[in-house]
């Protein structure tokens, strides 16, 4: 299982010849670092000097959020796995026997099943990375000032985990034959490119603002 792997382990795993793990799972990695690292910046608010003159509903707000990061960090190590599994079932499917019309049925069924998943867990990670991006915005607007190069960093690694991901779901469009489902994936698409290039953005320039008069 690629979590298993040491950080060196892993990333020659990526840089093999091997097609999996590849840009999916590399999207749901940098989601998670961008969901970690947010959390960082919260523990190193909450509970420290830093967070001394805020607003008790801010570090309540933090403490709600950082649950959220926590939760979602893990998920997208699952979709890491996720996304290299069904890559890995969708070559399967592929070299499936096809010489009888039985096999034909069994394969194409199996390869239909295996298009969804190459499609939907990518759009999976974009759309969790989507749901965090008030919490990057509040750390890097509320969060330990000597971590906010953090914050931002944390805004770079999500939205290029969102950009990543999507990526991934348009190179696989054409397979999608249902033109009304293939719509969908495009509005939805759109939507969080849009998202994320502005939040992303705004909050960069917020941090890097900061930084000029650190």
């Amino acid at each position: 299982m690629l979590r298993e792997m040491n950080l060196d382990q892993f990333v020659n795993e990526l840089a093999s010849e091997s097609p999996a793990p590849g840009g999916g799972s590399t999207a749901g990695l940098a989601a998670s670092l961008g969901a970690s690292l947010t959390s960082m910046v919260f523990n190193l608010t909450i509970g420290n000097k830093a967070g001394e003159g805020l607003d008790p509903e801010i570090i309540e707000d933090m403490k709600k959020k950082r649950e959220a990061l926590l939760s979602a960090k893990t998920q997208f190590i699952d979709l890491v796995e996720e996304d290299t599994e069904g890559f890995n079932t969708f070559m399967a499917a592929l070299k499936m026997p096809k010489g009888t019309e039985e096999e034909k049925a069994v394969r194409k069924t199996a390869l239909d099943a295996a298009k969804g998943d190459i499609i939907n867990t990518p759009e999976k990670i974009a759309l969790l990375a989507d749901e965090l991006w008030d919490a990057v915005d509040l750390a890097s607007n509320h969060g330990n000032p000597n971590a906010v190069s953090d914050a931002g960093v944390a805004a770079l690694m999500l939205d290029a985990g969102i950009k990543a991901a999507l990526l991934n779901v348009k190179i696989n469009l054409p397979m999608v034959k249902d033109e009304a489902k293939k719509a969908q994936y495009v509005k939805t698409m759109n939507e969080l490119l849009a998202r994320s290039s502005e939040r992303a953005q705004k909050i960069y320039q917020s941090v890097s603002a900061k930084l000029d008069d650190y």
